[in-house]
């Protein structure tokens, strides 16, 4: 828990700091795009369930798996500039440009995230074999903490709400026992329609508040 400072100096410095966090979070953006990101990777799997069969199958399924993983490393390389860019077009002409420090921390745990994700996959698979199952539980409670610890860090109380949709959704798929490509492509695509119905309806509300400037 942060402690509260006292001086009045730094009290106005760390509420300008918290208000650039949320700042970044406003218009609803980041989410709309993460969303629409996790809605492809669903797609992705939900094509290796439906084409990955048999010989030529496993063949299709394996060149997805590269694409997949293509797209999902270009997306974490590229994602904050893609979404500046977006803030260019459609937000800062409305509020002003803002420049967002950056934070090496956030890109940590946005690793260690991914990582933890990957070896908790492989030691329930592992373990187990009904072990499998509970994948999107374990990758749900992972994501929901993330975002729940972005919330809490940039004081935006919705994103702490797409936590627990996180966390639900991954119990609500392990709960089914889907096939593993299923599963995922149900667990993603429940998330992402989730973060990008929340992103669409932020940037919506954002857009009425803060019109475009007029032209001369």
């Amino acid at each position: 828990m942060h402690s509260q400072p006292t001086d009045p100096l730094e009290r106005q410095f760390r509420d300008a700091e918290l208000r650039t966090r949320r700042h970044w979070y406003e218009d609803g953006l980041a989410e709309l795009m993460i969303g629409t990101l996790f809605v492809v990777v669903a797609l992705f799997f939900l094509a290796q369930d439906l084409l990955g069969r048999g010989v030529a199958g496993s063949r299709v399924a394996a060149s997805l798996n590269l694409v997949l993983m293509f797209v999902v490393v270009v997306a974490c390389f590229l994602g904050r500039r893609f979404i500046g860019r977006a803030k260019e077009r459609w937000v800062y002409p409305r509020t002003g440009f803002v420049r967002y420090a950056r934070r090496r921390s956030q890109r940590w745990v946005a690793g260690l995230l991914g990582g933890a994700i990957g070896a908790m996959s492989v030691a329930l698979i592992e373990r187990a074999p009904g072990a499998e199952a509970w994948i999107p539980a374990a990758v749900g409670l992972l994501i929901g903490g993330f975002l729940a610890w972005q919330g809490r860090f940039a004081g935006v109380a919705r994103l702490s709400s797409l936590g627990l949709v996180a966390v639900a959704a991954g119990l609500a798929v392990s709960l089914l026992n889907l096939p593993s490509n299923q599963s995922a492509a149900a667990f993603f695509g429940a998330l992402g329609a989730a973060l990008a119905l929340s992103g669409s309806i932020t940037f919506a509300r954002f857009a009425r508040q803060a019109p475009p400037p007029e032209e001369p």
